[in-house]
């Protein structure tokens, strides 16, 4: 059986209607003002979740301050990032580089804010009300009709497909996920799937689940309420419980604070046993692409191949060559020096500009044989 590790990148989260990093910024700009101007918003609905996230932003964020100076320390935090988040690549790069010890955790906690928002209502391009990931309280079952134009229906038919449900856990164990998001989408599709399509009870698709190796390099916004055996695990999307959310805010790691430490281990055991490393969503920025061990020796024996594919979603001849050019140190698999040349060619690598639906209708039949 082929070990998979698959590379989860902020594009394939935007099929569900979370941001991307320019629509993350947008995202916390919108929601800075909002708060400090205390305008209406669209809804009562959202209404109350700014004005409950924002007291939750005071008193965590700024609990080591007298209770006199939370508001106007709030206030001048949150006018600060709504004026100048704009001047930024990215939000992990803005809270890198004003190393502000509040702003940061401030920061965090926006983000905490935002992705638990979309998780429920999708960004404003998509015209539907509520993510198609959603379950509605009182809705017992995930809606998969919803889902069918997202990249998750056509990777679980290959990934389910074809096997008994024995073999089917030994094919979980030999699938590793590094999600760079900090959502929890994936999670919260593969539980509800195992319960919908093996009928699995909640208990028991969590024991299945707990088989594949998920790993978030930045961390994500908290633990899913079945994941966790305390108080500090959030729903999907649920709104409701932004207090408990926020105070999970230093879950949240920026590439910073990621990179200052050694790739982890575990990230480069994994990469290195991969035979298919796929990228799904993935921007192939620099210091992802270092953390994922490109400058570290990911050979193993002498004879063996790794197959590098992504996907290279709108982007341009020049990028997408860039591209295969930095994806091209992980085709090396072979441990012998006269083999690297070979190996490492970015005419190897195999980019598709598609999208993760597209890239998984094409291969994705090839990975699990």
């Amino acid at each position: 059986m082929r070990k998979n590790v698959f590379v989860i990148g902020a594009g394939a989260s935007f099929d569900f209607g979370l941001p991307t990093g320019e629509g993350l910024i947008s995202e916390i700009v919108e929601y800075c003002q909002t708060a400090l101007t205390r305008r209406r918003s669209s809804t009562d609905a959202e209404d109350d979740f700014i004005r409950r996230s924002a007291l939750a932003l005071r008193d965590t964020v700024f609990f080591d301050h007298s209770v006199y100076h939370r508001d106007d320390l709030l206030k001048d935090g949150l006018s600060r990032i709504s004026r100048s988040l704009w001047l930024a690549k990215s939000i992990d790069n803005y809270l890198n580089e004003q190393q502000d010890r509040e702003l940061t955790a401030l920061g965090k906690a926006l983000i905490v804010t935002a992705i638990l928002r979309r998780e429920k209502t999708p960004a404003k391009v998509f015209k539907a009300e509520d993510s198609p990931l959603w379950v509605p309280e009182g809705q017992e079952r995930m809606e998969f009709s919803r889902l069918r134009d997202t990249w998750l229906v056509p990777f679980y038919r290959e990934f389910r497909g074809g096997v008994s449900k024995d073999y089917f856990e030994d094919r979980l164990e030999d699938s590793t996920f590094i999600i760079f998001n900090y959502d929890r989408c994936f999670e919260h599709f593969m539980i509800n799937a195992l319960m919908e399509y093996d009928q699995y009870s909640l208990t028991d698709a969590f024991e299945v689940f707990k088989k594949i190796k998920i790993i978030h390099p930045y961390g994500k916004i908290g633990e899913l309420e079945w994941q966790s055996d305390c108080e500090s695990g959030v729903a999907f999307g649920a709104m409701d419980d932004i207090e408990t959310a926020i105070k999970n805010y230093s879950r949240i790691r920026t590439f910073m604070e990621t990179s200052e430490r050694e790739p982890g281990e575990e990230v480069l055991q994994e990469v290195q046993s991969a035979q298919n490393l796929v990228f799904l969503g993935f921007g192939y920025a620099e210091q992802n692409l270092d953390l994922l061990g490109k400058n570290k020796d990911l050979t193993r024996n002498s004879g063996d191949r790794r197959r590098v594919l992504g996907t290279c979603y709108g982007l341009s001849p020049y990028r997408e060559s860039k591209a295969k050019r930095a994806l091209a140190p992980f085709m090396v698999a072979d441990s012998r020096p006269a083999m690297r040349s070979y190996q490492m060619s970015e005419q190897n690598v195999e980019l598709l500009n598609g999208t993760c639906s597209e890239l998984i209708n094409e291969y994705g039949g090839e990975w699990f044989n």
